[in-house]
Formats: C-alpha cells, structure tokens, sequence
C-alpha cells in the first residue's frame, strides 16, 4: 500500500516543479516589456525584439573610418560587438560618441544587452515607428557598415522612408534595441 501512495506522491510533485517553469507567457507588439516596447514578434510570441522608447540622450556616429567588417544586414547585436572592438583599438577624435558604443553600454532598465540594429531591424523599427513613439523626423544610424566609410542610415520621416548610406563621421540619432 505505501509504494502506490509515494509513487502517486512522486508523480504529483514532479508534476508542480516541472510544470511551473514551462508556462510561458506570449507577448503582443506595443507591449512594454524588457526595458522598453515590443516591436517585432517571432512565430511563437515568445522571442523577438524590444526598442527604448526614446532616442539616446545625446546623438552620435558610426564611428572611425575603415572597413570593420560589421556588414551584416540582419545582426545588428554581431554587428555593434565588431564596431566596439574596432573602435576600441582605433581612436578617432572626430567621433567622440559612437553609437555602437552607446548602445553596448547601456544598462537602461537593468539590461546589459543593448546594440545597435543593423540595417533591417531599423527598417522594422521604422515599420513600427508608431507603436514604439519618441522619433524625430531625421536621421537614425544603423549598425551595418557600408564601405569603409559609410554606414547605411534611414531618414524617419512619416509615410517615407529614404535608406541611404553616408559617411560614417556625420552625426545621426541613436535608437537601441535588444532581443528577447
């Protein structure tokens, strides 16, 4: 009688303690979550990406001319971690707040794992400028590198966008994201 009652209580208790963790909340665009407002949502509504609700205090460039090797279209967190090593062993006095520096820095909402996006995660976020707020009509900095000189920006402007690539050196506002 006694192995069926701790089987059955063997049972119940693996049931509560692996069954807690393993509910998951899905999540909607516009929420406030992670530090900031969810603009983009994988399949499951699990995964995706949160921006800051507001621009960077102060506004900053890509960073020192030469080819880094931060060309990645989709990977805007790959892309920030090759700006900062290369930014870190080639000073340029002309660009004294580069904005993968600002945004791998960034410890808003207590995250530490803030970058800038790369060229299509801006492009989302410009899709989504609506429900995340806070933009100016200007220019905002992307992390994907174009040449050895320029960095391919977006013009927010509403109902048109302009992507462009210009020089990295010129000052461009600085919008960071991070995943979820």
């Amino acid at each position: 009688m006694k192995t069926p009652l701790i089987l059955a209580i063997i049972v119940i208790l693996h049931f509560t303690c692996f069954s807690q963790g393993s509910e998951s909340k899905t999540h909607y665009i516009g929420e406030k979550f992670g530090g900031g407002i969810i603009f983009y949502l994988d399949g499951s509504g699990l995964h995706g990406l949160i921006s800051r609700s507001f621009d960077e205090v102060r506004t900053g460039c890509w960073g020192p001319p030469g080819k880094t090797g931060a060309s990645f279209m989709n990977e805007g967190a790959r892309n920030t971690k090759i700006i900062a090593a290369f930014i870190k062993n080639n000073v340029y006095s002309d660009c004294p707040r580069p904005a993968a520096c600002m945004c791998d820095t960034s410890t808003y909402g207590g995250f530490h794992d803030w970058y800038l996006p790369s060229i299509n995660e801006l492009k989302q976020v410009y899709d989504n400028q609506q429900v995340i707020g806070n933009f100016l009509a200007s220019d905002y900095c992307s992390s994907t590198e174009s040449n050895s000189k320029d960095c391919w920006n977006i013009h927010f402007k509403p109902n048109q966008i302009i992507i462009f690539h210009y020089k990295k050196y010129s000052e461009y506002f600085v919008r960071c994201i991070r995943k979820f």
